[in-house]
């Protein structure tokens, strides 16, 4: 999200025995082949690319949510902005420890 841009991260309980890490931003947005671009390991989306990354961020968020039980879901749209959601099971470490 570039300058005059808005970030938005919040927290809440999920009505399935969750917590949900949501981040909205009202950047340029990605359409749903720019989505999968974007989640596959070192490629970029070439509207927010930037020289500086490794386009590791979402792919690397998504593989580390999914091995802790969550789900890792991006609803974005041209122009709309991107929400990111991070849902993950509460009480996950109490049952891997118990096993």
């Amino acid at each position: 999200t570039g300058a005059g841009g808005q970030v938005i991260v919040s927290t809440a309980s999920g009505g399935r025995g969750e917590v949900v890490l949501s981040v909205r931003d009202t950047g340029p947005g990605m359409s749903e082949e720019e989505v999968a671009t974007a989640l596959t390991p070192f490629r970029q989306v070439s509207a927010t690319r930037r020289t500086d990354g490794t386009g590791l961020g979402l792919p690397l968020s998504k593989a580390l949510t999914e091995a802790n039980g969550g789900v890792f879901v991006v609803t974005s749209a041209r122009d709309q902005g991107t929400l990111v959601e991070v849902r993950l099971p509460i009480g996950r470490q109490n049952q891997v420890a118990a096993e």
